[in-house]
């Protein structure tokens, strides 16, 4: 019963869902059906598919990483009581009223992080983009696909779901895996206009070489481009730099973006911050000159040295020269970062953290049930720059 009300809502959603047109690349712009430019505003849905620790109000402890969070959770309850503990905790993390409150700060666009272990999960790969894509589309608001962790993983770093892992590069059944993954998400996904592009992987930084970087995405977007024509496909540098990005028509390449993440965990200073965004776009836009794609700045913060000063003037750089962006993140859970600079939303002093190494079951499931974003504080001042 359970099941069939939430594919009901779903449909009964679809009904009154915002159409939006496509959207493609004309040189250095993405523009609409009309040709008109578009610029994607958006925001990233960190920790909702991809467990990132820091993000989370967890008791500290032995587990690193997304995959060993839930083998935790397995390992102490069984497999039923922990697929109930992770649905009710993506229940609660991001729903229908955040993507309300996402479409209401006036943002355009959401990315979407997630890992290919949705493939493994008894409810298959489409159960949870499928939700989170029907919602999108009820608020309308364009979906970029961001696949943050492959078969093998992209590199050492928790966030691709599993940290100190890294052979995706050295290992072609991986990237066999990788291009039939994708192969299946964008044949399921070929006619839903509202569905901005595929990010293909996320900052795939232990890359031999650049020339092995541009190779794996040939074969990824060979993949998708026989099933799927028209959706856009981005490029990420890896932290490789933007300028090695080939041109399209030596790889044969239509409808692609390039697209980086800047952070700078080292300055301190507002103007250090605008120096280092302002040397990373002029080696962008010099090299759209020569490629004539557009720039998707897919992640980016001041944080965790930066100020509100510097946010404010990375953000009035960017709406001058018309970037698509997505900030990172929407929301964070842990107590320490009240009005941190990393998220919209941040989490109540008074909130418990769960204890994975203590709480019960039934406790787990009463703390998760706090997570909802309507029990969260909105920093505004932050908010009022997007």
């Amino acid at each position: 019963m359970t099941r069939y009300l939430f594919l009901l809502f779903f449909f009964v959603s679809s009904l009154s869902a915002v159409e939006l047109p496509w959207l493609s690349t004309k040189e250095h712009a993405f523009v609409d059906e009309k040709g008109k430019a578009v610029v994607l505003s958006g925001i990233n849905l960190g920790n909702w598919f991809v467990q990132e620790l820091w993000m989370l109000p967890l008791t500290e402890g032995t587990i690193k990483d997304h995959v060993s969070l839930w083998n935790h959770f397995e390992a102490r309850f069984g497999k039923k009581k922990m697929e109930e503990i992770r649905d009710a905790y993506r229940e609660s993390w991001i729903n229908d009223y955040d993507f309300a409150q996402i479409k209401k700060m006036g943002f355009t666009a959401i990315r979407l992080p997630f890992l290919y272990d949705l493939s493994l999960e008894p409810k298959g790969l489409f159960y949870w983009l499928d939700h989170a894509v029907t919602l999108a589309k009820k608020h309308g608001l364009y979906v970029i696909l961001d696949m943050h962790g492959v078969p093998g993983r992209q590199s050492s770093s928790m966030h691709t779901g599993e940290s100190d892992k890294s052979s995706f590069f050295s290992s072609e059944k991986h990237l066999s895996a990788t291009c039939e993954l994708w192969k299946e998400i964008a044949n399921h996904y070929k006619n839903v206009p509202h569905i901005a592009g595929y990010d293909l992987v996320n900052e795939p930084m232990d890359t031999p070489s650049r020339k092995e970087l541009y190779k794996m995405y040939d074969k990824l977007y060979k993949a998708i481009r026989s099933v799927d024509k028209r959706h856009i496909i981005f490029f990420q540098d890896g932290y490789k730099g933007v300028d090695h990005m080939p041109h399209p028509k030596e790889n044969k390449w239509e409808q692609v973006a390039m697209s980086a993440h800047h952070y700078i965990f080292e300055q301190n200073s507002a103007d250090e911050h605008i120096a280092k965004l302002q040397n990373h776009l002029k080696t962008v836009e010099a090299h759209q000159k020569k490629i004539k794609v557009p720039y998707y700045l897919g992640e980016f913060n001041v944080a965790p040295k930066g100020s509100f000063e510097a946010m404010e003037r990375v953000m009035d750089i960017i709406h001058k020269k018309n970037i698509s962006y997505s900030f990172w993140s929407y929301k964070i859970g842990r107590r320490g970062h009240k009005k941190s600079l990393w998220a919209l939303l941040y989490a109540p002093g008074n909130q418990k953290n769960i204890d994975p190494y203590k709480d019960s079951h039934k406790e787990t499931l009463k703390k998760i049930e706090k997570l909802h974003s309507k029990n969260y504080i909105v920093n505004d001042e932050l908010a009022k720059l997007f």
